[in-house]
C-alpha cells in the first residue's frame, strides 16, 4: 500500500533481549537485523505466532545457551531490529486495511457503505477465522478463507499504480550478483543472489499471507507492543518528519521504540524516499532515536 511505515526496536541493554528491548526504524547498528514486510513475523519472534524461535529470539536463545555452557560458539548481541512495512498481526492489520481503504490521503478505494459492510463482515466472519488461524491447532483453510474475504481489486504494493507497475525496477538483482559487490557486503558469493521463489510464495498465499501492509496497521501494531513506554506512546501525538527541511513523513517514539510513516512511498519505501531512508538508517546505526533535520 502507499504511505509506508518504518518500525524499529533498539536494544537498551547488553543483556538478553525482550520485546521491550527493540526500536522500530529502517536501519540498525551492528550486530543488526533489518526486515521488510513479512519480517514483521520473522524478525522478533515475540511479535509472531510462530512456535519456533525466529531471528532475534533465536540469537538471544543461542546467547543464553553459550552463557550456560550448553553450546560452544560466539555470542551475537543484537543491537537493533528494523522493520519496513511489516506484517505483524493480521487481527490488527486486516481491520486497519478496511479503514485505510476508505480514508487515506490518496483516494478512496471503497465507499462509505462498503466500509460499514466490510467492518461488519470483519467482526462476523473474518475475526473468528483469524482467531482460529492463530491457534496452535489452526488450519491453512481457516487462514486462507479469512484473507479471501478481503481481497481488493488494486495493486497492493502501491495503490496509486496499476497491476503492471514496473517500480521498483529489478536492476538490483544483477547488481547484487556481481562478485565484487558480494565481497564488499561480506557475502560468500557461493550462492548468487536470487529473488523469492514463486513456488515458495504460493505456499504463503494458500495460508492467506499475501496482503501488503499500510501505515494504519503498522501504527496500531506499534501501539500493541507491551513495553515500559507503551501507554505514553499511545498518547503521544505524531510530529512531522523533516529531511533537510522538507516534510517527508510523520513519526513518534518513546524510550527505545520508534514508529515512522513515510509519505509518497509504496511498499518498498527506500526506493521512493531514499534520503529519508538513509537518514533514518544513519541515525539508528549511531544508536540514536530518529529525529528531523
Amino acid at each position: 500500500m502507499i504511505a509506508a511505515e518504518l518500525l524499529n526496536w533498539r536494544n537498551s541493554t547488553s543483556s538478553a533481549l525482550s520485546r521491550s528491548d527493540f526500536v522500530l526504524s529502517l536501519g540498525l547498528s551492528p550486530p543488526q537485523n533489518s526486515m521488510e514486510s513479512y519480517g514483521g513475523h520473522y524478525g522478533p519472534d515475540e511479535c509472531s505466532t510462530l512456535t519456533e524461535p525466529e531471528f532475534a529470539s533465536y540469537f538471544t536463545s543461542q546467547n543464553v545457551a553459550i552463557a550456560v555452557g550448553s553450546l560452544i560458539g560466539q555470542k551475537i548481541s543484537l543491537v537493533t531490529l528494523g522493520i519496513n512495512n511489516g506484517w505483524f498481526d493480521p487481527i490488527i492489520q486486516e481491520k486497519a486495511s478496511i479503514h485505510y481503504s476508505f480514508n487515506n490521503s490518496y483516494k478512496a478505494i471503497i465507499s462509505a457503505s462498503q466500509h460499514t459492510m466490510y467492518l461488519d463482515s470483519y467482526e462476523t466472519y473474518c475475526l473468528p477465522l483469524l482467531k482460529k488461524c492463530g491457534e496452535v491447532t489452526g488450519t491453512d483453510e481457516a487462514c486462507e478463507m479469512a484473507h479471501h474475504i478481503y481481497v481488493v481489486d488494486m495493486n497492493v504494493y502501491d495503490m496509486r499504480k496499476g497491476f503492471n507497475n514496473p517500480l521498483p525496477p529489478k536492476t538490483y538483482v544483477a547488481y547484487l550478483r556481481r562478485p565484487e559487490v558480494a565481497k564488499a557486503i561480506g557475502a560468500s558469493g557461493k550462492f548468487p543472489f536470487t529473488e523469492c521463489s514463486d513456488k515458495l510464495f504460493s505456499k504463503f498465499t494458500k495460508t492467506g499471507d499475501n496482503w501488503i501492509c499500510n501505515w494504519y496497521g503498522g501504527l496500531e501494531s506499534a501501539h500493541a507492543i507491551v513495553y515500559d513506554g507503551a501507554e505514553e506512546l499511545k498518547k503521544k501525538r505524531v510530529s512531522t518528519y523533516f529531511v533537510d527541511g522538507v516534510p517527508n513523513g510523520t513519526f513518534k517514539g518513546v524510550e527505545n521504540l520508534s514508529w515512522m510513516r513515510v509519505f509518497e512511498a509504496g511498499h518498498h519505501a527506500p526506493y521512493y524516499q531514499l534520503k529519508l531512508a538513509l537518514q533514518a538508517f544513519k541515525l539508528t546505526m549511531q544508536r540514536k532515536a530518529v529525529f528531523s533535520t
